[in-house]
């Protein structure tokens, strides 16, 4: 069970996107981690589709805005499913 601080810095962890590929979907966060660039009060993200899984990086800072220009993701295509 995860225990929640109030005032603790989210990243937008609970975001619900439109995916960029189908537009019909909704993106969610797969995968989080402390920015490598930027420091510790940024996150580098991993986003998901729902319905055509297409994949996305994002860069926010601890209120969960976008930061800097979108992120190029070399495998930014549909996940195998296995």
């Amino acid at each position: 069970m995860a225990v929640l601080i109030h005032g603790a810095a989210s990243f937008g962890a609970h975001d619900r996107l439109r995916c960029n590929q189908c537009s019909g979907g909704s993106m969610h966060v797969m995968r989080r981690s402390p920015h490598p660039d930027l420091g510790a009060k940024y996150e580098l993200q991993m986003l998901v589709c729902d319905a055509c899984e297409f994949e996305r990086l994002r860069s926010v800072d601890s209120e969960g805005v976008e930061v800097g220009p979108p992120l190029k993701l070399a495998d930014q295509v549909k996940r195998e499913r296995r």
